[in-house]
This record gives structure tokens, sequence and C-alpha cells, in this order.
């Protein structure tokens, strides 16, 4: 057993160097905004919008308006801004007048590179209901990142329909150490009707990680290993002696 528990902390002292995952801090300012409009058959128009920024604000930011008509239309947008996290909402109804909501919010930021590889990791998804052949829903995320003003990667992608969506966009990228990079992020929704319901919920988590040298991954496997053998053992020789 001392072997084994010799051999343990050899295999981590061994790999006191491993650079495990570990965020990147991201500096950086971020937005929310949005509007709402009912308009009737008169051509009439109510309408709000709203508008937040941080810094100077101190997150969360949160930002909503809603307006309802005489007839019960009713529009309402929000938007939510936090650490590594983007939320925008639209929600309308219709009462034979038209109904519409948009609202936006965005990261946008930079940080300085640790060196090696790194990784974007986006959670996104999307909750959408449509309740007449009139209603739009339409989900917007965009991201984009670069180096220097190299852009390494932007890319759009555009969700409409009902179907819930769950997507997690990985991209692979590597720079030399202290490198200055940026980060831009931007995340929309958009519902309208004219004789129904229709509501749009959609979110994304974002972040940047280092991703550890793969050479050191079956050490750190190895050690993981061995130590739970040696706590298995002990746990066998408590329940030898008990008896």
């Amino acid at each position: 057993m001392k072997k084994i528990l010799g051999f343990v902390l050899l295999v981590f002292g061994g790999s006191a160097s491993v650079s495990w995952a570990v965020p990147v801090t991201l500096n950086g300012a971020y937005f929310v905004g949005g509007g709402v409009a009912i308009l009737d058959d008169t051509g009439g128009l109510l309408s709000d919008n709203f508008t937040d920024t941080s810094p100077p604000l101190i997150l969360p930011l949160f930002g909503e308006t809603s307006v309802i008509s005489p007839l019960g239309s009713r529009a309402t947008a929000f938007a939510i801004a936090d650490q590594g996290i983007l939320v925008a909402g639209t929600d309308v109804i219709g009462s034979g007048e038209f109904a519409t909501a948009a609202t936006a919010t965005n990261f946008s930021g930079s940080f300085i590179a640790p060196g090696g590889k790194m990784q974007l990791r986006l959670d996104f998804a999307n909750d959408a209901f449509a309740g007449s052949i009139d209603s739009i829903t339409e989900a917007l995320l965009n991201f984009s990142l670069a180096e220097n003003g190299n852009i390494l990667f932007n890319e759009d992608f555009i969700f409409s329909g009902v179907n819930d969506q769950e997507w997690v966009f990985l991209r692979d990228f590597e720079l030399p150490v202290g490198t200055s990079g940026t980060f831009d992020i931007f995340l929309s929704s958009i519902s309208s009707d004219f004789g129904g319901m229709a509501n749009n919920t959609t979110s994304v988590a974002f972040r940047i990680d280092t991703v550890p040298e793969p050479a050191t991954l079956p050490i750190l496997l190895a050690g993981l290993g061995l130590l739970a053998f040696v706590k298995s053992r002990k746990r066998e020789d408590h329940a030898w002696s008990d008896a």
C-alpha cells in the first residue's frame, strides 16, 4: 500500500506543472435594448423602447418595455446581460391588430491570450411559440473573434420556427502568449403577430478556456485512477478490521 501511495504522490508531484483548463478573463462592455409597437387598423401606433449599457452600470443589466392597446393587443420585449450570459425575449398578442417586439443584447470585449490552445464555447437555447399562421418568431446569434485585427472566425446563425433548440458551439484556436484578442457576441429576438400569440426567448452562455496539452491527460487519468484504487483498498481494510 505504501508503494502505491508513493507512486500516486510521484505521479501528481511529477505533473505539478500540468496546466488544467482555466477560463480566460474577458474585459468589455454589455448592452441591452429593445422596442415594441402595436399598429391598429386605422394606422394608429403605440410604441416604446429601452436601452442600457455597461460599464459604468453594474451587472446584471435588465431592460424591459411593454405596450397594451385598448383592444387588448400586447407587445413586450426584455433583455438580460450578465457575466458570460445573454438573454433576449419577446412576447406579443395581436387582437385584430399587428403587434411586434424586437430586442437585442450583446457583449464586446477583449482578452490577453495566455498562450497555446484555447477554446470558445457557446451554449445556446431557443424557446419559441407561434399561435397562428401569421406568427413570426426569429432569433439571431452572431459571434466573432479576432487577433490584432485579423478575424479568426465570424459566424451568423438564424433560428426560426417553433421547435425548441439547443446547440453547443465549440471553436478551437491558438494564439501566442500576450496576444491581444477581441471577442464580440450578439443575440436578438423578434416576435410579430396579427391575429394570435407569438413569443420567443433565446439565451447564450459563453466563455473562453485554455486547453490542456493532450500528453498530460493520460498522466492525470492514471493518477486519479490510482487514487480511487487506494481509497477503495482503505475501505476494504476498514471493513476487515471491523469484522
